[in-house]
């Protein structure tokens, strides 16, 4: 994976990565994309994936 990209907001962070072709370039179509949101309480949350 790889191709990364983050989002915040004030209490959230969203990291998301899409798949990676054989040349290492992100793939245009029918890539996975895996999308992982983090939550801040007072402290980072365990890591979910959506």
């Amino acid at each position: 994976m790889g191709a990364s990209s983050v989002w915040q907001g004030n209490n959230f962070v969203l990291a998301g990565w899409r798949e990676l072709d054989a040349d290492g370039k992100a793939k245009k179509s029918g890539a996975a994309f895996k999308l992982q949101a983090h939550r801040w309480d007072g402290r980072w949350d365990k890591p979910g994936y959506l």
